[in-house]
């Protein structure tokens, strides 16, 4: 265990909330501050390694988790449409697209009803990964549309489709290898 990782271990309680405050607090100053066309590596494959990759990495990561602490204290506020919408984008390119686990059978579509946006998702020639483009395609098997914080929060695995009142169109098989139905 290294010295950081070995300090750590021994916080409980307040150290343990000061300590995730000054990273926290370290975090946002670079953020707020850094150039956004600044180099900054990431786990992400393909990517650009910038600042700004990082900027809407945490944005997008607080919003669900904000969503989450919410839902759990039963005073949930809406997540904006555009934001949300965003939010689609980059699960689909960050955790779609690269990570190597999914497996999709057929052509399956996504729409966004606020904003109007649309994903085409397609199997890949890699096993395991998915190709991901913007817009529709007319050879699709599948369908989910509905408003774009319930399918940012479905595809997180916060809602299932009907809780966040998608709906489904053609092969159910392909939207369940997303989404919870």
């Amino acid at each position: 265990m290294d010295g950081v990782s070995s300090a750590k271990s021994k916080l409980n309680g307040s150290a343990l909330c000061d300590w995730f405050d000054e990273g926290a607090a370290q975090l946002v100053e670079h953020l707020k501050n850094d150039d956004m066309d600044d180099a900054c590596p990431n786990f992400n494959p393909g990517s650009e390694k910038t600042v700004a990759w990082w900027v809407r990495r945490q944005a997008h990561e607080t919003t669900v988790h904000r969503w989450d602490l919410e839902r759990a204290l039963g005073c949930i506020t809406s997540i904006k449409n555009g934001i949300a919408a965003d939010g689609v984008d980059e699960f689909l390119d960050v955790f779609v697209r690269t990570r190597g686990k999914q497996t999709l059978n057929s052509t399956l579509v996504l729409h966004t009803t606020q904003p109007k946006r649309s994903w085409t998702l397609s199997p890949a020639t890699k096993p395991g990964r998915i190709d991901v483009s913007a817009g529709t395609t007319s050879d699709s098997q599948a369908s989910v549309s509905g408003p774009s914080e319930g399918l940012l929060l479905a595809l997180w695995g916060r809602l299932s489709a009907a809780e966040a009142k998608l709906s489904l169109s053609g092969e159910e098989t392909a939207a369940a290898s997303l989404l919870t139905l």
